[in-house]
C-alpha cells in the first residue's frame, strides 16, 4: 500500500480542523405582505406573513431578513411592530422595506393617535424580550399616540436607517437606556446606538406632553448623522410659564457621542433647543464628545421679557457623584438664531469651540426689542463654577451679530495664560483673551440647488479661514469633509458647508 506523503496528510489535518472550527452560517430572507394570499409562513410573497403580530420571530437567526411589501405605491399597517428577536456579534437582523419590483412602495406604519408606538425593540428590564443586532432600514412611522420608534432597557448595537417620522404626539426616536442614574462604571446600559439618513419631523402644534424628535438618555456610543430633524410644535394651548421645551435632540445622562452632519431646525415660535446636549462622564473615565458639521437654526421668538430663552446648541453639565467632565468638541457648525430669547451657544461644561460660524439676526434686522422681544448672548456660559473655557482653544470662529456687536455672557471665560477671567464685553475684548476668528457678515445665501438653510456666497469672509483639523478628526473615524461630503484640505472654510461654486 503506498503510503500518503506527510505534506498531504498535514494537509488533509488543518482543512477538516479549520471545518470544525468554521461556523457557516446561511442567511433567510422573510416577507411581510398584508396582502398575499398563500399559506402565511412567511417564506415568500406568496406566502407571506399577513401582519406584524403573525411573525415567527423564533424562525429568525441571525443575518435573516425580513422584507415589509409596500406594494407597488405604498401600503399602509395598522398595527405596532414589536421586534422580538436579535441577532449576534456583527450579524444583523434587518427589518426593512422591500427593494423588490411590485413591493418596492412605501411602507407606512400608522399609529392612528391611538397606538403607542410604532416599532418597540426593547432588551431585558425584566421581561422576556430581546432586541440586539437590529437594524431597521427604509420604514415610514407617523401619527403614535407617544414614541414613533421606542428603544427600551440595555438594547445594543441598533441602527435606524433611512427612517421617516412624522406626527407623532410623544418623541420621534425615544431611547431610555438601563443603567443607574449615574451610568457608574460597571453599570449596564444601552450601547452603539447609531441614527443616521433618517428624516424626522415633531407634530406641528400638541401640547400634552414632551415632544423632542431625538430623545436619548442613559446610553453609550451614540452616533447621530445624516439626519435632517425638525422641531415645528408651537405648542399654542400651552404658553409660558407652562410651556415644555421640545428639541430637536436632547441627550440627558450619556456618554461617549458623536453628532455629526446633521440639519436641525426650530421653527420660530417653538420653545425648544435645537440641540440640549446633557453629557455625563464615567467615574475614572475620559468619554469623548463630538458636535461636527451640523446646520444648527433657532427660530426664537418675541415674548416681550425675553423668555422663554433657548439656546440652539446648549451644552449642559450633570455634575452627580463621581463625575468628570468629558472633552466636548464643537468643530464646523454652522449656526444661526433669530429674533429674541436665542443663544446660538449656552454652555455649562469646557468645551473646544472651532471653525464655527455663530451669528444672530435680530427681528427684520432690528433689534428684537424694537419689535418687543429681547436679544441674548452671543456665547453664553455660566451656572457651573467649575470649569473655564478658554479663549486661546476656542478659536477660530466667525461671530457675527446684525443687530450689534457680538456679546459674551456668564463669567467662565479665560484668556491666555490663566487670566483675564470672566466674560469678554466685546469683540475687541475676545482678542484680548486669546481668542481669533472673524467678527463680519458671513454673506449668507439661500443655495438654489437644494441645498438647506444658509450656505456661503463667494465673497464670504468664511472661506479658507478655519484651521486644519484633520488629523484631529480623522483620528474619531470621521470624514475630512464638509456636510454634503465636499473634501477639505488645509485652509478650509468655516462652519458646516465648504463653498461650492
Amino acid at each position: 500500500m503506498k503510503s500518503i506523503p506527510r505534506s498531504t496528510y498535514l494537509s488533509v489535518i488543518l482543512v477538516l480542523f479549520i471545518f470544525q472550527c468554521t461556523t457557516i452560517t446561511f442567511s433567510s430572507n422573510y416577507y411581510v405582505d398584508k396582502n398575499a394570499s398563500g399559506n402565511n409562513s412567511g417564506t415568500s410573497w406568496a406566502n407571506a406573513w399577513q401582519s406584524f403580530s403573525d411573525i415567527d420571530w423564533s424562525s429568525i437567526k441571525p443575518g435573516d431578513t425580513i422584507n415589509i411589501s409596500g406594494g407597488i405605491d405604498s401600503t399602509i399597517y395598522n398595527e405596532q411592530l414589536n421586534i422580538n428577536t436579535q441577532g449576534s456579534v456583527n450579524n444583523y437582523i434587518t427589518v426593512q422595506s422591500s427593494i423588490d419590483a411590485g413591493h418596492s412602495g412605501r411602507v407606512i406604519i400608522n399609529g392612528g393617535f391611538t397606538r403607542n408606538y410604532g416599532i418597540y425593540i426593547e432588551q431585558g428590564c425584566g421581561s422576556s424580550r430581546i432586541g440586539s443586532w437590529i437594524y431597521v432600514k427604509g420604514l415610514e412611522i407617523r401619527r403614535t399616540k407617544l414614541h414613533g420608534i421606542y428603544l427600551h432597557c440595555s438594547v445594543n448595537n441598533i441602527v435606524i436607517d433611512g427612517c421617516k417620522v412624522t406626527e407623532t404626539l410623544g418623541r420621534s426616536i425615544m431611547l431610555i437606556g438601563n443603567d443607574d442614574y449615574y451610568l457608574n462604571e460597571n453599570g449596564v446600559c444601552a450601547k452603539d446606538i447609531e441614527i443616521k439618513n433618517c428624516y424626522l419631523v415633531s407634530h406641528s402644534d400638541q401640547s400634552s406632553t414632551e415632544n423632542d424628535v431625538i430623545y436619548l438618555q442613559m446610553g453609550a456610543r451614540l452616533n447621530i448623522h445624516h439626519n435632517y430633524i425638525h422641531q415645528q410644535n408651537r405648542q399654542s394651548q400651552n404658553q409660558p410659564p407652562n410651556h415644555m421645551h421640545i428639541d430637536c435632540i436632547q441627550t440627558h445622562v450619556v456618554r461617549d457621542v458623536k453628532i455629526w452632519n446633521n440639519v436641525c431646525i426650530i421653527d420660530s415660535g417653538v420653545y425648544g433647543h435645537a440641540m440640549i446636549l446633557g453629557i455625563q462622564s464615567r467615574p475614572g473615565n475620559v468619554d469623548t464628545n463630538i458636535i461636527y458639521n451640523n446646520y444648527i437654526y433657532e427660530g426664537g421668538h418675541l415674548a416681550a421679557d425675553g423668555n422663554p430663552n433657548v439656546p440652539a446648541l446648549y451644552l449642559r453639565w450633570y455634575g452627580y457623584v463621581n463625575s468628570v467632565e468629558p472633552p466636548t468638541f464643537v468643530y464646523h457648525n454652522t449656526i444661526v438664531t433669530a429674533n429674541g430669547g436665542s443663544y446660538p451657544i449656552y454652555q455649562e461644561r469646557p468645551a473646544w469651540v472651532k471653525n464655527n460660524i455663530i451669528v444672530q439676526y435680530g427681528t427684520k434686522g432690528q433689534n428684537p426689542s424694537v419689535y418687543g422681544g429681547r436679544g441674548r448672548p452671543t456665547w453664553q456660559s455660566g451656572y457651573n463654577t467649575s470649569w473655564y473655557n478658554s479663549a486661546d482653544l476656542s478659536s477660530p470662529n466667525l461671530m457675527w451679530r446684525d443687530y450689534g456687536g457680538v456679546e459674551f455672557g456668564g463669567n467662565r471665560f479665560r484668556g491666555v495664560s490663566g487670566s483675564p477671567i470672566g466674560a469678554p464685553s466685546n469683540w475687541s475684548e475676545w482678542i484680548l483673551y486669546g481668542g481669533k476668528g472673524v467678527n463680519k457678515n458671513p454673506q449668507f445665501i439661500n443655495d438654489v440647488r437644494g441645498r438647506y438653510g444658509y450656505v456661503i456666497a463667494p465673497n464670504s469672509p468664511a472661506i479658507n479661514a478655519g484651521i486644519d483639523l484633520r488629523t484631529f478628526i480623522e483620528s474619531k473615524g470621521l470624514p475630512w469633509t464638509d456636510i454634503e461630503g465636499n473634501p477639505r484640505d488645509n485652509s478650509p472654510d468655516i462652519g458646516a458647508y465648504e463653498y461650492r461654486k
